[in-house]
């Protein structure tokens, strides 16, 4: 077995069995008075509270871990950049060990909480679910093609909100919701979702806008490499097959049209 498959295996695993390990500890070592004072209201909200409490721990974890390996990754694939000085592989082609590295985390994590939320009673909500499920496919279709490891990497830096919301959470549960750490924890928040959640995204549109014309190898790799030619090619002879066959080949991929040319 290769390394290059049996690392991201190593990291998928890993995070899968570290994620219920953590829950697992979670259940067991609660403090009864701390699962008191989460549930101070009606039953079905201490449930709901606890429920929650159990999944916050691995929540934070896995956005300190993949902020730090996205952020890396970025650092890495600029260096790279600057060194071949615009003669390496485009953009949405670079990936680095620590990008591998933040997709797997980041994918096993979203599988692993979705898991979760559909056996969980009190968190389950489809919305959540849905959101968690795209992610995850999206991290998977970046680690299988290997594109688009650095748009990846820059969205994964939003993470950096989690840990100051699950405190505020915490201290809002637990009722410490007029204390002075309440107020620092929310400022910092405010600060730190501006720049993840607000900033960041001007910039990295700006930045998918300069390099659009990278976006054709994703059409390539999915056109070539997926049942997507085969199912066009065996419906060329039917009217819904020829419109499938111009959207996906001549409107989208240019390259993939002239190859393929009906």
């Amino acid at each position: 077995m290769s390394s290059s498959f049996l690392v991201p295996c190593l990291y998928f695993g890993g995070t899968v069995l570290f994620y219920h390990a953590v829950i697992f500890l979670s259940h067991a070592f609660t403090p009864i008075r701390l699962q008191k004072q989460l549930g101070m209201s009606t039953t079905a909200t201490a449930s709901s509270r606890l429920a929650t409490w159990h999944t916050l721990h691995v929540s934070t974890v896995h956005a300190v871990v993949s902020v730090v390996l996205a952020a890396r990754a970025l650092v890495g694939i600029m260096r790279e950049s600057s060194a071949a000085d615009g003669e390496g592989a485009p953009y949405i082609a670079r990936k680095n060990y620590d990008s591998q590295a933040a997709l797997c985390v980041s994918a096993a994590y979203f599988l692993s909480d979705t898991w979760t939320l559909l056996r969980t009673k009190e968190l389950r909500s489809p919305i959540m679910c849905v959101h968690h499920l795209l992610a995850a496919l999206c991290l998977l279709a970046a680690l299988c093609t290997g594109l688009g490891h650095l748009h990846v990497a820059c969205l994964l830096l939003t993470e950096v909100t989690t840990p100051f919301i699950n405190l505020r959470w915490v201290l809002d549960a637990t009722g410490h919701k007029a204390g002075r750490l309440y107020l620092c924890n929310g400022l910092l928040m405010c600060f730190v979702w501006f720049l993840a959640r607000v900033l960041l995204f001007p910039a990295y549109f700006c930045f998918v806008f300069t390099t659009r014309d990278e976006s054709m190898l994703i059409f390539d790799v999915f056109l070539h490499d997926t049942l997507v030619i085969q199912f066009v090619d065996s419906n060329l002879k039917r009217p819904l097959g020829r419109l499938i066959s111009n959207f996906f080949i001549h409107v989208l991929c240019h390259d993939c049209y002239v190859r393929y040319r009906i």
